[in-house]
């Protein structure tokens, strides 16, 4: 049974349309992700499947990591052998954003049957501008300091939804 934490995060991923909303009577590797890395006061805002994240600069940020039960699924129709199987590692890749801060993780196979995810944190203060570039390639770039940029890959859509918000609490703070 999911703590009051898992619950409340799974309450709004399901919200934002992020997770199905059944998703939270069960495990999701983004809830358990987001309700042990994220501190214990940010609620989340916006929550996106994150493709990439590219930095152009060195940056301030703070990092929580902890390690999770990995998430595979079979391969059923390639050719490799039966039982061998295909980490989904994208399930746990975010990017999410709290009142304060626009935070995103990187996860990594430990093998084992674990995943070693960190979640990366930049508090809007710290955040200039952003914009939304190359619409093909879904791309969200994000100004820190006096100009190299964090660059967010996600879908259309979801770039403006994140480009937007950024934008509002940047801009607001």
């Amino acid at each position: 049974m999911p703590d009051e934490r898992h619950a409340a995060i799974a309450d709004t991923l399901a919200r934002l349309g992020f997770i199905p909303a059944d998703a939270g009577l069960r495990t999701n590797p983004a809830v358990d992700v987001l309700a042990t890395l994220l501190p214990e006061t940010a609620e989340v805002a916006v929550c996106l499947t994150c493709v990439g994240v590219k930095s152009n600069g060195d940056y301030e940020c703070r990092k929580r990591t902890g390690s999770f039960r990995a998430m595979t699924v079979t391969r059923q129709d390639t050719p490799y052998a039966v039982n061998d199987y295909l980490h989904p590692i994208k399930r746990t890749e975010i990017v999410v954003c709290t009142e304060d801060d626009l935070s995103w993780t990187v996860s990594q196979y430990a093998g084992r049957g674990m995943d070693r995810v960190s979640l990366y944190s930049i508090p809007f203060t710290d955040i200039l501008g952003a914009e939304v570039r190359g619409r093909k390639r879904h791309v969200v770039d994000v100004w820190i300091d006096a100009g190299p940029t964090i660059t967010i890959h996600t879908r259309p859509r979801e770039a403006d939804a994140l480009r937007d918000y950024i934008e509002r609490t940047a801009t607001s703070a």
